[in-house]
């Protein structure tokens, strides 16, 4: 089988190295038909992406045929049986597409090209659908077989960009996160997906409730840790550059499509506008933000800010701009993000912000006096003088803001 295997990889290799003829295109077609017949025929082969990654970069083309082609149809079938089964496979499958594109330029135009992947795309939509589709059911209960491929299936879409884009997935996981399935205490497999960039993606989704399961999540799973042993919390720091992206350029609820960012690059190729996601309005990125911001510890904040400088002055600059006219409500998150910065950092935030001591205590002491403010902002802007105090060297602090503040911070208790 291997043997049989490694001279079809031989026999793929060596006529793409060779220019593309009428002769070639015959050859390739006869070829197209032993790997099929190769990977088809064994009972026992149940991996073919993890096994045979380059044949089935070479046979990717055969979809072109789909579903029209009845033999097309039975290959692609039982490959969406082992991608539900095994995330190695759905990995490979999804690392493997670059090398489909450069297969296909040796014979596909551009536009054929760009077809070819909007295809793609629409069967991978569908079978997302069909994995998850036991929680539109009724059903209650699961077999620990069906649970695992939903696991699985959570896992593949929230691994990767171009899927989580897709707003006919996120609809359909807008519908599964209101399943029993999709609760990680009665469904152990779901722990898989902890540090998942989806997982805090969904954060920011258009769906309340997919919002909800993920801030459930994300707190459930505890602690952020962006250094030491916890490798899969990292992915953190590529959603952190997109939102950082929207948030400096005030790119809110625009499409995915139309941003210069390395987000757009994954996308381009497989998503049209009308199925593209957008990017968060502003109160979805804050209370995204402030919600990953309270599960971090001082270590885990520095090593944001090594990547992600500018969000002590970004937050601060939105309370200096304040209005109580504008979004109360947004402007208290906003606070909850400062009181985080404050209280792990302590005298290192200012070694993150271009402001003094003296400005920021001055701001905070201006909206805490107020009275335009509902009780609750003015509530979270008295709470903050404590930790800024705490964070300002005796040497910094005028002495009548410290007194004004203590005497506020004591009426409040």
């Amino acid at each position: 089988m291997e043997a049989q295997a490694r001279a079809l990889e031989e026999e793929v290799q060596q006529l793409g190295a060779q220019e593309p003829t009428k002769h070639t295109a015959v050859m390739k077609q006869r070829l197209y038909t032993r790997v099929g017949q190769f990977l088809m025929g064994s009972l026992n082969m149940q991996h073919w992406w993890c096994d045979h990654s380059s044949l089935m970069v070479f046979m990717m083309r055969v979809l072109e045929l789909y579903p029209a082609s009845e033999s097309v149809c039975a290959f692609y079938k039982k490959m969406e049986q082992q991608l539900r089964h095994c995330c190695r496979c759905v990995d490979t499958y999804h690392a493997a597409l670059p090398s489909v594109r450069v297969e296909l330029e040796f014979e596909f135009t551009p536009e054929s090209i760009a077809s070819f992947f909007v295809k793609s795309q629409a069967l991978d939509a569908d079978r997302v659908q069909r994995q998850l589709a036991d929680a539109f059911t009724g059903l209650v209960k699961a077999s620990p077989e069906k649970l695992e491929i939903m696991a699985n299936t959570l896992y593949e879409v929230l691994h990767h960009r171009r899927l989580l884009s897709d707003f006919r997935i996120v609809r359909v996981l807008s519908r599964w996160v209101c399943s029993p399935f999709a609760d990680v205490k009665a469904n152990s497999y779901l722990g898989s997906l902890r540090g998942c960039a989806g997982l805090y993606q969904l954060l920011v989704s258009p769906y309340s409730a997919l919002r909800e399961w993920a801030q459930n999540m994300v707190q459930h799973f505890g602690s952020i840790q962006l250094r030491g042993d916890r490798v899969e919390d990292r992915y953190l720091l590529e959603v952190l550059d997109e939102w950082m992206y929207v948030l400096e350029n005030e790119a809110f609820n625009k499409s995915m499509l139309l941003l210069d960012f390395k987000t757009k690059e994954e996308i381009q190729d497989f998503l049209e506008p009308t199925n593209c996601v957008k990017t968060p309005t502003k109160p979805m990125l804050w209370s995204a933000l402030d919600t990953v911001m309270q599960q971090m510890d001082l270590d885990s904040l520095e090593a944001m800010l090594v990547s992600f400088d500018t969000i002590p002055d970004v937050v601060f600059n939105y309370l200096q701009d304040a209005d109580p006219a504008g979004d109360q409500t947004l402007t208290l998150v906003v606070s909850k993000c400062f009181a985080v910065l404050l209280r792990c950092l302590g005298h290192r935030f200012w070694d993150h912000s271009v402001n003094s001591p003296k400005v920021v205590l001055d701001v905070i002491m201006q909206h805490c006096r107020l009275t335009s403010w509902r009780v609750y902002v003015t509530k979270q802007f008295i709470e903050l003088l404590p930790p800024l105090l705490a964070t300002i060297r005796p040497s910094q602090i005028v002495s009548q803001s410290v007194r004004i503040a203590l005497s506020l911070t004591c009426f409040l208790h």
